[in-house]
């Protein structure tokens, strides 16, 4: 049972119509108690990057929570976190062998989106305006419905409301790469 869902069962059970000395102090106590929950810190869900939520899937879909826990806790330290399911091996890469500190960052974050849930992090969006020396226009890479990207024209600024200029790293840097230097963040 989730925060929310506690909220509602107070919420319902108080009385609507107070008829009583009892029913007076059963809508205090239960809005004193709502009040309570309402103050209640929730843990936040972990980022995980998009490699981390693959193997903890992966790991979630041959193992209980607990085998889990223990498969994330007894590996780091330097090693890389890996197990083997049906003869395949899942394998997620430490940042550095020597850096203890970024596994137990990683186990700890691991054991967080485990218990409480965890949300993919957003790779960040670029968009690539090309200079054109002739006019006002724009020459901007955008992508076509296939997902290709091509270079396209644009006579205004209305390009900045197109879903389609906005554009990971890897897409730019894969036929595009020297359009790399062109690349401005998109603000969120």
């Amino acid at each position: 049972m989730n925060k929310q869902e506690v909220i509602d069962d107070i919420e319902n059970a108080i009385p609507d119509f107070i008829l009583n000395d009892y029913q007076r102090g059963k809508e205090a106590g239960l809005s004193y108690a709502l009040e309570l929950v309402e103050e209640l810190d929730e843990p936040e869900k972990a980022v995980l990057s998009k490699e981390e939520a693959e193997w903890l899937e992966h790991l979630k879909l041959i193992a209980n929570s607990t085998h889990c826990l223990y498969v994330i806790t007894r590996q780091g330290w330097g090693y890389h976190f890996e197990f083997c399911s049906h003869g395949k091996k899942y394998k997620l890469s430490c940042a550095n062998k020597n850096d203890g500190d970024e596994n137990e960052l990683t186990k700890n974050r691991l054991v967080n989106a485990l218990i409480y849930g965890y949300e993919v992090e957003k790779e960040k969006l670029y968009t690539v305006e090309i200079p054109n020396p002739n006019g006002l226009d724009y020459l901007m890479l955008q992508k076509d419905r296939r997902g290709k990207i091509s270079v396209a024209w644009y006579c205004t600024d209305r390009w900045r409301e197109d879903e389609r200029v906005r554009l990971t790293e890897a897409e730019i840097k894969k036929d595009f790469d020297w359009a790399w230097q062109f690349a401005k963040d998109v603000e969120e």
